[in-house]
């Protein structure tokens, strides 16, 4: 089964090629460990809050030995071992556990160095931005599925997000990072979804839903 669940905020689990994959783990997320009964790859885009909890990292390692995936900035706040840490730079592409992983650029300048990932197997390229604000070669990122945050504070907002999908294309847009922060901004996931070019199919995840994948 291919699938993707919403985990809340910035948090995703991505099954795709037998390979299970928690994106941005975080307690902001009201992450909790029994939302992950496997796992094989932590894809992690900055050292954020919203985006990792080293506490959690270290506990899903422990339970289930998972690869944690991150730049070196946020890889020297986990205390794992160095044989599961695997330290990426923006435009490195590698093959890990089936899946092909392109590292993407990332505009958010609270970040000491964030990143994005395209996470492809042979059906599927799962382009996931991480908190990002729209940049001018975004539209150069091939993805057949794009995950974008529309909660506009320190991101894109709806518009935004729903006009770099204009110029990514994708099948499908996933939108995240509305509604899910105590006290934070609300974000309209209808403003996006109206926005979107015809040849895109929106997906509407509440935390904690899940959505298939299919062709």
């Amino acid at each position: 089964m291919e699938c993707l669940r919403y985990l809340g905020h910035l948090s995703f689990l991505l099954e795709i090629n037998g390979t299970t994959c928690v994106i941005n783990p975080s307690k902001r997320a009201n992450f909790s460990l029994s939302d992950v009964r496997r796992c094989d790859l932590v894809f992690i885009t900055s050292e954020e809050p919203g985006s990792c909890d080293p506490q959690l990292v270290k506990l899903i390692n422990e339970r289930t030995f998972a690869t944690v995936v991150a730049p070196r900035q946020v890889l020297s706040k986990i205390d794992i071992s160095d044989k599961f840490k695997v330290d990426v730079k923006l435009s490195d592409k590698f093959s890990l556990k089936g899946l092909d992983v392109y590292v993407s650029k990332s505009m958010h300048p609270q970040s000491i160095y964030p990143v994005g990932y395209v996470i492809s197997s042979a059906k599927w390229r799962v382009y996931y931005s991480g908190s990002t604000y729209s940049f001018t070669d975004m539209n150069k990122i091939p993805c057949d599925i794009a995950i974008l945050p529309i909660a506009g504070t320190y991101c894109m907002d709806a518009f935004a997000a729903a006009s770099a999908c204009r110029d990514l294309r994708p099948k499908y847009a996933i939108p995240i990072a509305y509604e899910t922060v105590k006290g934070g901004n609300y974000a309209s996931t209808t403003e996006f979804t109206q926005d979107l070019p015809k040849c895109t199919k929106p997906i509407v995840l509440r935390p904690g839903s899940t959505a298939q994948l299919k062709k």
